[in-house]
């Protein structure tokens, strides 16, 4: 597949075709508005998504709830999110958010997950952190480069690109201050809206969730209109 994302495609090749219940790995470092987002997508799409939140702090339910805690599973905009390490079926779509590379090794089994999503402000020693662990992973892998990064990074993450077949694209995300809000809004306020998310965050999201759903890109720009719009795709599978 050969498409343009402004100047900020580095490389794609053709992705593999998931007949399954497709599992997604999402490293964030922070990062928890691209999961947030690509699930109110795919609830658009039509589909059902669970999010698994295995971040140490348990970040996503400071974004869905400020008051119940006691649920171990909730159900926010018609997604349902899961804060143990239980396996939950019945869902279309599983979305894994991960704090640190640790947990993969410790936690995940990973053998089972058709893509992983770095989706973080990547440095040179992060890659080196997890590097054995993405050479193994049997999915294929997206990068999307949040706001700033180093050339020396920058470059070590291209060499890095070339040397792997698992690889499918590296989206670069630059500073924004909408995204930025949003992304502090989400800790103190939870998601409210997310109506001015800026182009290169679009985009990126855009051609990620199209690459992991199959589907034409103007159908999943169709799904980030709604989305942002507030719309909800009732198909809720949990209640």
């Amino acid at each position: 597949i050969i498409s343009n994302i402004s100047n900020n495609k580095y490389n794609i090749r053709t992705w593999r075709d998931y007949t399954k219940k497709k599992k997604i790995i999402c490293f964030g470092n922070e990062y928890k508005d691209y999961v947030m987002y690509s699930a109110f997508i795919l609830n658009n799409m039509g589909y059902r998504v669970l999010v698994n939140d295995w971040s140490n702090t348990k970040e996503l339910s400071y974004v869905i709830s400020h008051n119940d805690y006691s649920s171990t599973i909730r159900t926010y905009r018609n997604i349902d999110f899961n804060f143990s390490y239980d396996e939950l079926k019945g869902y279309d779509y599983v979305i894994t958010y991960i704090t640190e590379y640790d947990t993969i090794a410790d936690v995940l089994d990973i053998s089972g997950y058709c893509y992983m999503i770095i989706n973080s402000s990547v440095y040179k020693n992060s890659i080196f952190k997890c590097e054995n662990i993405i050479r193994k992973f049997k999915g294929d892998i997206i990068f999307i480069i949040r706001d700033r990064i180093g050339s020396i990074g920058r470059k070590y993450i291209g060499k890095f690109m070339i040397s792997s077949e698992k690889i499918l694209c590296m989206y670069e995300v630059k500073f924004d201050e909408y995204d930025k809000e949003y992304q502090y809004g989400m800790d103190y306020d939870g998601l409210v809206e997310f109506k001015y998310l800026s182009d290169d965050l679009c985009k990126a999201l855009v051609k990620s969730i199209s690459i992991i759903s199959g589907k034409n890109q103007n159908i999943v720009k169709k799904a980030l209109k709604w989305a942002k719009g507030g719309k909800v795709f009732d198909n809720r599978f949990l209640e």
